[in-house]
């Protein structure tokens, strides 16, 4: 199955799929067709790709807009906007109803602070060359 942007519904016989934007309300729909379209029960899926590296260790530089003195827009990545995407949430204006119920920020750190960014990095990469 595949399924191109601006066709999120259109089935092709592949057994790949592909989405538009990375969306709840974009990948049920192709994910449970997906699910159809294999001959046997799907049990689970593997979905260790590393995120936990990512979304609590890996710093991220975070754009800040400034206009300069011609009146354009510039992009600048100050080093007081370097943080992991855990940490921006967390910035962010009421980040609590960001998250989904019954989550909480500090769930959150304590998955943060299970693992060291190294040991998250290391469990990352064995994760990919598996």
């Amino acid at each position: 199955m595949l399924l191109r942007p601006g066709a999120s519904r259109r089935l092709f016989s592949k057994g790949v799929a592909t989405c538009e934007r990375i969306s709840e309300a974009l990948l049920i729909p192709v994910l449970e067709a997906l699910l159809q379209s294999f001959p046997f029960v799907i049990l689970g899926f593997h979905t260790d790709n590393g995120s936990g590296y990512i979304n609590f260790h890996r710093p991220c530089l975070f754009a800040e807009n400034r206009t300069d003195a011609k009146g354009r827009q510039r992009k600048c990545y100050p080093y007081k906007l370097m943080m992991t995407p855990c940490e921006k949430l967390k910035s962010l204006p009421q980040a609590q109803t960001l998250l989904k119920p019954g989550i909480t920020f500090a769930q959150l750190d304590e998955l943060a602070g299970a693992m060291s960014g190294n040991a998250a990095a290391e469990r990352m990469n064995e994760a990919r060359s598996s």
